[in-house]
């Protein structure tokens, strides 16, 4: 047996050349799953041939002994089983050789296919992103960041939407823009259609601002329409006819403006005159205000003889009139020849008044000085006069009664006036009477000073510094000048640390009912009831109570009714029932408790009845 399985992988020696040219016809090309086959199957076959010589070596030197029958019968199992391991292995090698050839094919087959599947993939969906991009509306240019490669499309988009505004400056910039794009332009027509509607806006902003007198502004507008622009010969011949009015007028309004400064009315009357009835908008302006020039002029200079008349040339004695004729020219409009010639009056009032009042003031007549010596100017008088002014200006703040809430005005008028009577010298006429009106100033802007400090604490807000601001408000004494002041103050801040008290024992309060359990419910009503009757938080406070109360019976009978129900649930309806009867009337969870009772006694009864 073993012999015949040998012989199967032994070569044939039979055949000749035919064999041999039928082995050659034959030959595969080299497959890696084969040749590890037939290694193994060549393995085999040699450890069979070993075998097969160990049994048919001739006796030896030595006498071996022939194997017993059992010996050869587990050699000859052996061999079988090798042989058909190889065999097997083989096999299996030359499935998987078989399938893998296949998958190669198929793959071959496929690979055609696809590829030409993701050719026609690609070009279809370039197509469908060549098209999108082609009917998609651009977005918008963005105006703000125009910059020099800009396109002329986007350009004229923006000059478009500038322009929407009717602002003369828009205009002429879109003017400007599209004059040189001439007929080998590719914007060549939304360009003229543009050309033809701003330079009609232009023109018509031109012929406004000519009806409001301002010639210069309406000349420059037109002068910059486009020679190209079919506006362009109504700009031309608006500008010519206004360069010639403006030169008419300038010449009218000299004219007029001589005859005025020589008080010679009725020429200027019969120079305006003959455009008292133009029908051109531009003269019918010109009129108008000529005419108000020529009012105002006229009244500044009767005021001011009139003026000159109630002085008289005597300025000796003008005495009491000279400091009102000072006051009076300086009502006089400014713009006029008539106030500016009485520059001269006032200067000469000012020195004559300045004189009656040193004369004044050294005669002992104080009043008498005061009153002349407050219509001048403080920095044109004399130091003496300048500290007469300073001592009447403390008397007069000495008579008045502290304001109930003095302004920052008040407390720098009453410094300016400390300090400038202060820095009179002993040696100076009026030392000795201002003294006493020192002290006073000093009561005053010492508490001032005080409560100012004491506000700028308070205002810092902080709890802590309410405290704090409310003292040194209280050491104003009942005595002091600012005492009302200090109590209004005192109330105000009060009233605020009790506010913001009240604020934190509701906020406190609420961070309580927010967790929501009966414990933290009966701590915020805890915290919110420390707000007293009076409080402006008090109703704000009651309310939250309310609330909270509320909630708390809806917890205490939401537990009831919840042990009701588990009992309920084990078919014990009647002490379900006597529980939930417990939620009294008025209770928030009354009505739910009654008609669960209700459903419960139905259920009983039924159950009763079952039994």
């Amino acid at each position: 047996m073993a012999h015949k399985a040998i012989d199967r992988f032994r070569p044939q020696a039979s055949g000749g050349k035919q064999g041999t040219s039928e082995i050659h016809s034959s030959v595969q090309p080299p497959d890696p799953e084969a040749a590890i086959a037939e290694a193994e199957g060549s393995e085999i076959v040699s450890q069979a041939a070993q075998s097969e010589a160990a049994l048919d070596a001739p006796e030896a030197d030595t006498v071996v002994e022939a194997p017993a029958p059992k010996d050869l019968e587990q050699a000859d199992n052996s061999t079988s089983s090798l042989v058909e391991a190889g065999t097997q292995r083989h096999q299996t090698a030359k499935f998987f050789t078989q399938v893998t050839l296949k998958l190669k094919q198929g793959a071959k087959t496929l690979g055609t296919p696809l590829v030409w599947l993701g050719v026609v993939a690609f070009c279809g969906g370039t197509g469908v992103a060549a098209i999108s991009w082609l009917t998609d509306v651009p977005p918008n240019p963005n105006c703000q960041q125009l910059w020099f490669f800009s396109s002329d499309t986007e350009r004229l988009f923006c000059a478009e939407q500038a322009a929407r505004s009717s602002s003369p400056s828009a205009l002429l910039a879109g003017l400007k823009l599209i004059e040189p794009w001439h007929d080998n332009h590719t914007l060549e027509k939304p360009a003229k259609r543009l050309m033809r509607d701003w330079s009609k806006t232009v023109l018509a902003i031109a012929r406004q601002k000519a009806g409001q007198n301002n010639l210069k502004q309406a000349i420059y507008l037109v002068s910059k329409i486009p020679a190209n622009s079919p506006f362009y010969r109504n700009a031309q011949q608006a500008e010519n006819r206004w360069r010639k009015s403006q030169i008419k007028g300038k010449a009218l309004e000299e004219s007029i403006e001589s005859a005025l400064k020589k008080q010679d009315w009725q020429k200027a009357e019969t120079l305006l005159l003959p455009f008292a009835n133009q029908q051109n908008e531009y003269w019918q302006q010109q009129f108008i205000r000529m005419r108000e020039r020529m009012m105002t002029e006229r009244l500044s200079y009767n005021q001011l003889q009139a003026i000159r008349t109630t002085v008289g040339p005597d300025l000796s004695k003008a005495g009491e009139k000279l400091g009102p004729a000072i006051a009076e020219v300086e009502q006089l409009h400014p713009k006029t020849y008539a106030r500016a010639s009485a520059e001269d009056d006032v200067i000469q009032w000012s020195k004559a008044l300045t004189n009656s009042a040193t004369q004044q003031l050294e005669q002992g007549n104080l009043s008498g000085a005061i009153a002349q010596a407050k219509w001048l100017p403080v920095q044109s008088l004399s130091p003496d006069l300048q500290n007469l002014i300073w001592l009447d200006q403390a008397t007069q703040l000495n008579r008045q009664m502290p304001a109930a809430i003095p302004t920052e005005e008040n407390y720098w008028q009453i410094a300016t006036t400390l300090s400038a009577l202060r820095q009179i010298q002993p040696r100076q006429p009026l030392y000795t009477a201002v003294q006493p009106k020192i002290s006073p100033l000093e009561d005053r802007l010492q508490d001032l000073t005080q409560l100012r400090f004491a506000k700028f604490v308070a205002d810092a807000r902080p709890l802590p510094l309410l405290p704090l601001a409310i003292q040194i408000a209280q050491a104003i004494a009942p005595t002091r000048p600012h005492r009302l002041y200090a109590q209004t103050l005192i109330s105000v801040w009060q009233q605020d640390q009790q506010q913001m008290s009240d604020r934190a024992n509701i906020i406190a309060a609420e961070k309580f009912a927010a967790l929501g359990t009966p414990q933290s419910l009966n701590n915020a009503i805890a915290y919110a009831s420390k707000v007293p009757l009076g409080r402006p938080l008090r109703l704000t406070a009651q309310s939250a109570i309310f609330d909270w109360k509320q909630r708390l019976l809806d917890l205490e009978d939401q537990t009831i009714l919840d042990q009701a129900q588990k009992l309920a649930t084990s078919k014990q309806y009647a002490q379900a029932i006597q529980l939930a009867n417990k939620i009294g009337d008025g209770r928030p969870l009354y009505n739910a408790a009654q008609t669960l009772v209700q459903q419960w006694s139905l259920s009983e009864n039924g159950s009763t009845e079952g039994d």
